[in-house]
């Protein structure tokens, strides 16, 4: 009797309660849904005044413009569609175009944490909102459409949303139905070519195969867009160069990739080299380079008539990894980064023929000069003036200098009297953050490539375990962003807090660039990576150094707040204090923005942090590994000694 008092109540009580708690919760008999249902419908044929429809629309807009609000966002919409056609017909042009507006996200901390996932991830998250955003954008437009209130804007809107997750088949139905005007206009072409390039991107980096359908929408988009350009009547610009040279690499480097597994191996081949075609002429007409005749060396650019043009890092990126994927090693592929990042001017067309003056410049003198400076160096620290790479050390004070010191390559010189420089100490040397000076005077060099450069160039030795050429472009690498990173650096603290949006945005040591390097644990790496550790913990004590500079610039005129991060407090900037369009507007531009910034110095070292302790493993393993050869080594020779000798 104890027992059954402590093991509770009895089934009979038990089955009571679940009866009563399920006659609670039953739904409500037919007939009362019914009732329910048909007070619903006749409070329907009576619609809200248009004020009143007005009035609360523009008060959920206006709660989805704020951040972080994508419950707001999807609140906007259902309340959209559960209004009536009569409802919707009363809504003014000003409230259609608000509402097509608010019904997608913009770039806030959700947004960007999506795009910073794992491309796989990635993708399929872009995946879902292209069918979730191209559903609910056609919803919108087609009421705009019907009621003839549509403008270019809304259809530049639509496309330019589309694009940013790659939504090609969104795109093409949109297309059907955009006005015949629009379809042979330039900036609609571009909008339709970035979305094939974003989605052959998106497919390609998360290993992830297209449906064949899919394929023939993306290349049947490509070449109906590309017919655009081909109008007299339309006037291509620099920045339809531009897309049309990543379009082209990214779809064909798809294809590539497709046709590797694809049974249509003939047609995918086909494919390729029509969008292979296209890329050469573009880049022909746009830059000046011969993608199939690309000197073997900056050294002989100056021997071809060349007229290559500074080309912006992302056509770059896209002529190196199409170079890649047409089978280039790894050591043809960084000679060509060489030659197209070269510094070599275009050769000037003005001749100076009635001038006989020797002191009158021309290309002549200038190439001259150039090549005989004994500093000249190119993007990997090697010495251009091969005669000089051995050079004369000084002669001790009191001694006179030899005479055959002179000779650089004389066998007969003193070692003494002789240095030979490794390729190190060519790379630039720079100025650590708490040391640069505000100077206004020295602009902020060029970007000519970008932190995506720097892992397509690892990535392309790592394939082909280039080990040493992998740690060499990784040291330059981190030497080229550092001295950059100086020179912004200096530019920065001499211009006023007020005129620093209006600074570029400034180069960036991506922490992807370590994370190539040590992808694998492999042993044939080990002997590189003390380097790594040393390039790392540099790296570390540079960034640390960078963030308390633009924190002691910032916080003085800038509100802030202190939060706990990691082992140390960290300063949070507050942003501009404008609108989320202009902010927006000055994010699409790339404008200096300190709390952005500063946000990403804070993630960026936490990146380095985390590599260093992978880097001191692999360097550990190496020692121990290089003891164990010893010691084996020791063993063998000691069993040799040991051994009687053979007499025969």
């Amino acid at each position: 009797m104890l027992t059954r008092r402590l093991a509770g109540p009895s089934r009979a009580s038990l089955m009571r309660q679940l009866a009563s708690a399920a006659v609670a919760e039953a739904p409500p008999p037919a007939h009362a849904a019914r009732e329910h249902r048909q007070l619903a419908e006749a409070s329907r044929l009576r619609p809200l005044p248009p004020d009143q429809l007005s009035s609360q629309m523009n008060a959920l807009v206006n709660s989805a413009k704020e951040r972080g609000t994508n419950r707001a966002r999807a609140d906007v919409y259902e309340s959209y569609t559960s209004l009536s056609p009569l409802e919707r017909a009363s809504l003014s042009p000003e409230n259609m175009r608000a509402i097509l507006r608010a019904i997608v996200p913009r770039h806030d901390a959700g947004w960007r944490a999506v795009q910073r996932s794992s491309p796989r991830k990635r993708k399929a998250m872009n995946d879902t909102l292209a069918d979730t955003w191209g559903r609910k954008l056609r919803t919108v437009i087609a009421e705009m459409v019907q009621r003839d209130i549509d403008t270019r804007a809304d259809w530049h809107f639509i496309l330019q949303t589309l694009l940013k997750v790659g939504a090609v088949s969104a795109v093409e139905s949109i297309w059907q139905v955009l006005p015949a005007k629009l379809r042979k206009d330039r900036e609609f072409a571009e909008l339709r070519l970035g979305t094939v390039s974003r989605w052959a991107k998106n497919a390609r980096d998360a290993f992830v195969a297209p449906l064949p359908d899919e394929l023939d929408t993306a290349y049947r988009a490509f070449w109906d867009a590309f017919t655009v350009f081909q109008d007299p009547s339309v006037k291509t610009v620099p920045i339809t160069h531009r897309i049309l040279c990543v379009a082209s690499a990214d779809l064909a480097a798809l294809m590539h990739r497709v046709g590797q597994r694809s049974l249509e191996t003939a047609r995918i081949e086909d494919a390729f080299e029509a969008l292979h075609r296209i890329l050469r002429v573009v880049l022909e007409k746009g830059y000046g380079v011969d993608i199939d005749a690309i000197p073997s060396s900056a050294d002989r650019l100056a021997e071809t008539p060349g007229q290559f043009r500074a080309m912006p890092p992302v056509v770059l990126n896209a002529v190196l990894d199409h170079l890649s994927v047409s089978g280039r090693n790894a050591h043809q592929l960084f000679a060509a980064f060489d030659v197209l990042t070269s510094e070599t001017p275009v050769p000037n067309k003005r001749a100076f023929e009635e001038e006989e003056d020797d002191d009158v410049p021309n290309l002549a003198n200038a190439t001259a000069q150039a090549e005989s400076d004994p500093d000249r160096t190119n993007w990997w620290g090697r010495k251009m003036n091969r005669a000089a790479y051995f050079e004369s050390a000084p002669a001790p004070s009191g001694e006179p200098t030899p005479s055959h010191a002179s000779d650089p390559i004389s066998s007969t010189s003193p070692p003494d009297f002789q240095t030979i420089r490794s390729v190190s100490d060519y790379l630039p040397k720079p100025v650590w953050p708490l040391q640069v000076v505000a100077d206004a005077s020295k602009p902020a060099a060029k970007e000519r490539y970008d932190a995506d450069t720097v892992v397509l160039l690892l990535r392309a030795a790592r394939r082909e375990d280039e080990w040493g050429l992998l740690q060499r472009i990784l040291e330059v690498s981190v030497a080229d962003a550092l001295a950059t990173d100086s020179a912004w650096l200096s530019v920065y603290l001499a211009t006023p807090p007020a005129e620093r949006i209006n600074l570029p945005r400034p180069g960036r040591i991506s922490p992807e660039w370590f994370a190539s390097a040590l992808a694998e644990y492999t042993q044939a790496y080990d002997r590189h990576a003390q380097r790594t550790v040393s390039l790392l913990e540099k790296v570390v004590a540079w960034t640390a150094q960078k963030i308390e500079v633009v924190t002691a610039s910032e916080t003085p005129h800038c509100e802030f707040k202190v939060v706990e991060g990691g082992e140390h407090e960290r300063i949070v900037l507050a942003p501009p204090d404008v609108s989320p369009k202009e902010l927006r507007f000055m994010r699409n531009k790339r404008s200096f923005l300190a709390h952005t910034y500063l946000a990403r110095l804070y993630r960026d070292l936490d990146e380095f942090a985390k590599y260093l302790p992978r880097a001191a493993f692999q360097a550990e393993r190496r020692k121990g590994w290089k003891a164990s050869a010893r010691e084996r080594k020791g063993a063998t020779e000691l069993e040799r000694e040991e051994e009687p000798p053979n007499w025969g």
